[in-house]
């Protein structure tokens, strides 16, 4: 499936995919069909958090850093946000024996925030100080990667990132280029000398907040990989983590970090296990640092569905699953 110029049509095709991720009854029926696995094995690492870590090992043996992701979000029970909770602390713990350098996401809804919020952030804290016990003193860029979700939590997102790097844990925020108001929301942590992955952005919202077509949303994105490779942001001690698979992206930050005195070491590029796969070779040849968003855990459908929504081309591994 091509975009062009159709940008209501993507729009569109997102909100239904976010619509299906959400749907109790279809990720019962999805997680629980003989005829899926195909579809949770091209997009999900591991089933468990020991099979997470030992894949890490595996990509740390090629030269690759990972970023683990439970696969959890949009917990809506207390059985839900407990299992959440003790599945990080078994993955911080098996990290603090384990070489590889990694960064631990969790997205707010993982914790149960959209129950109630100060209580699910109030779970980030255990989990960034059992990070930071578990990694300090070894080399790497460790952290507790915050996801962002849909526009109306980002400002209670971006103010809970602030707190806890406030209060000195290794913590990171994950900005969305499709929104209008990341510009000032990086400049905000650029001047902190802060941790950023910048990513598209998988979630639709309203004109008046988001840039709706994808050539804006491209340009801003570029826009703010400028910010994050600026003379500014370097003297800072700021860190950039670029998510992009598109190759003409890629290509700027490397020209751009070139041109700013960056060297290789001091920004990265995140991939997607199972979307191009190629890409972090390529990446690597050039020099570059790369890390792999590596998703595990039985709870695959949202997780799959909503890559399918980014990348519509992959609606065929849904069709040939189900079909």
């Amino acid at each position: 499936m091509q975009w062009g110029g159709g940008h209501i049509v993507k729009r569109a095709w997102q909100s239904l995919m976010i619509a299906l991720a959400r749907s109790a009854p279809l990720q019962s029926y999805m997680q629980n069909s003989k005829n899926t696995k195909r579809l949770a094995r091209h997009f999900v690492g591991e089933s468990n958090a020991v099979a997470a870590l030992d894949m890490a090992e595996r990509l740390r043996q090629k030269g690759i850093r990972t970023s683990f992701h439970h696969l959890g979000n949009d917990a809506r029970n207390s059985t839900l946000i407990e299992r959440n909770v003790a599945v990080l602390d078994c993955l911080i713990s098996l990290l603090k024996s384990a070489r590889v350098d990694g960064h631990v996401s969790v997205s707010p809804s993982h914790m149960g925030c959209g129950i109630n919020w100060d209580t699910g952030a109030g779970t980030f804290w255990p989990l960034a100080f059992g990070l930071q016990h578990a990694t300090t003193g070894r080399d790497g860029q460790h952290c507790l990667m915050i996801n962002m979700e849909d526009h109306s939590t980002v400002g209670q997102t971006i103010e809970l990132y602030h707190r806890l790097n406030q209060d000195g844990y290794p913590v990171a925020i994950t900005l969305q280029a499709n929104l209008k108001r990341t510009t000032n929301d990086l400049d905000r942590i650029i001047g902190t000398g802060g941790k950023v992955r910048l990513v598209k952005g998988a979630f639709p919202a309203a004109a008046k907040v988001s840039h709706v077509n994808q050539r804006a949303i491209r340009e801003n994105y570029l826009q703010l990989v400028d910010l994050m490779l600026s003379h500014r942001a370097r003297e800072s001690g700021f860190y950039p983590i670029f998510a992009t698979h598109d190759t003409g992206t890629q290509a700027h930050i490397l020209q751009q970090a070139d041109r700013n005195g960056w060297h290789a070491g001091s920004y990265e590029f995140e991939l997607l296990y199972g979307i191009r796969p190629d890409l972090a070779e390529q990446l690597m040849g050039k020099g570059a640092l790369v890390r792999l968003y590596v998703p595990f855990g039985e709870d695959w459908w949202p997780y799959a569905i909503r890559r399918i929504g980014e990348h519509p081309g992959n609606a065929r591994l849904l069709l040939g699953s189900v079909c």
